[in-house]
């Protein structure tokens, strides 16, 4: 029988990044370039889930915590960090909090990178590129895990997990 993992948001970010060496000569293969993208926005949307599902039930085991993150949807949730980031919608108070806004940006920013890295045939990514998004993620990672012990950030955790497919069924 094999043995549950853990996702784990930095081990992505490390994951990451190791497809992408820094110092060595010489292009990273295009697809090691796509999977550092998909990766990185995989370690930001998991963060989300994660944090989000321990802010609504603080007092449960984490292995049922990690389940429950599992329902987060990622269209659901790339859509109210869109309306959050733009200032659209009933999130005007979110909106003027400058530290969420940038979470939110670099979230749909992430999202559309990933969902190009993942499916699109024609879509490229300069090393650059993919060090940059490697970067917001990384800085929003942070940023995510700070966000419980602020009132806009309890109440946009609380709208992720009501808005993002938090009664979803559980895939298997």
């Amino acid at each position: 029988m094999s043995r549950s993992v853990e996702i784990s948001p930095s081990a992505l970010i490390k994951h990451a990044k190791a497809l992408i060496p820094g110092s060595s000569r010489g292009r990273p293969t295009a697809t090691n370039l796509r999977r550092a993208v998909s990766a990185a926005y995989y370690a930001l949307f998991h963060q989300v889930s994660l944090i989000a599902a321990a802010s609504v039930m603080p007092s449960v085991s984490p292995s049922v915590r990690r389940d429950h993150a599992r329902r987060v949807d990622h269209g659901p949730l790339n859509g109210l960090c869109a309306a959050i980031g733009g200032g659209k919608g009933d999130w005007k108070n979110l909106h003027e909090n400058e530290k969420l806004r940038q979470i939110c940006n670099d979230f749909v920013d992430l999202y559309g990178a990933r969902h190009r890295a993942d499916y699109d045939h024609n879509a490229t990514f300069t090393k650059q590129e993919a060090l940059e998004l490697i970067l917001r993620s990384e800085q929003s990672l942070r940023a995510v895990a700070r966000l419980r012990s602020t009132p806009d950030g309890q109440l946009f955790l609380a709208q992720v997990w009501a808005n993002a497919g938090a009664g979803k069924q559980r895939r298997t």
